[in-house]
């Protein structure tokens, strides 16, 4: 017999592996949709692998056709989309944020706004390629629109992902960037070490900057250079501009 212990508005305390433990239960959850993700992956934890996995979409090879044909993955705008990404993590307070892009098989990081100390990174902090099948931003790709995650740790589809808990975060909340056509090649993510929800309001906000970033990247550096020297548009949001109410 397995015991899966549904408890609504739980506080936190008892959400953790040593209550666990002395409730004697296989799992604790907190939502329908959680009660049903953990409850499969008791019963046959290979096919709930498989099927919460993120479906690749019909349109990938020409996705990823868009992708490389930015040029982002050749590291030249790595200096504005990190100030873009900073822009992200002061605007909406978070621990970090990062503009991810997705190829066939890997995800890469273009844009971070600080370090992950428990990461996988290089020698100056940035954060290295993961297999796509272990990124949080495939699910963004799939589904085709924002995807929030209020608490990793309650849903099973990352709990249990070793890659994204090295990360030591609770939410993550990531807008997709999408190209011409709109193909989505990557994501805006925000990412927090506590649980945290957002409203309607700061999920268009973070759109709109997910916009500003795919503007940074499919503008060639002569659009940029012709930019500064006529009168540049006002940007979407600024600095340490605080998230309307």
């Amino acid at each position: 017999m397995r015991i899966v212990l549904a408890l609504w508005n739980a506080p936190p305390e008892l959400l953790t592996d040593e209550s666990l433990a002395k409730l004697k239960a296989d799992a604790v959850v907190t939502s329908v949709e959680e009660a049903v993700r953990r409850i499969h992956r008791i019963i046959d934890p290979e096919e709930a692998t498989v099927v919460q996995q993120a479906p690749v979409p019909d349109n990938d090879a020409e996705r990823v056709d868009a992708l490389k044909a930015t040029g982002v993955l050749e590291g030249n705008k790595r200096e504005a989309l990190d100030a873009l990404a900073k822009r992200a993590a002061d605007v909406f307070n978070t621990s970090v944020a990062v503009i991810t892009t997705i190829d066939k098989d890997r995800e890469y990081f273009v844009g971070q706004s600080g370090k992950l100390p428990d990461a996988i990174t290089d020698d100056t902090g940035t954060l290295l390629p993961m297999d796509r099948e272990h990124a949080i931003c495939n699910y963004v790709l799939a589904n085709d629109k924002t995807l929030v995650v209020s608490d990793i740790e309650r849903d099973p589809r990352f709990a249990d992902n070793e890659t994204i808990e090295q990360w030591n975060v609770r939410f993550y909340a990531g807008a997709p960037l999408r190209a011409a056509d709109g193909l989505i090649i990557g994501a805006l993510c925000i990412l927090d070490s506590a649980p945290r929800t957002l409203e309607a309001n700061e999920i268009a906000l973070l759109e709109t900057m997910a916009a500003d970033v795919v503007a940074n990247i499919t503008t060639s550096d002569a659009d940029e250079v012709a930019s500064v020297k006529s009168a540049p548009a006002a940007s979407s949001t600024t600095v340490g501009q605080e998230v309307p109410q």
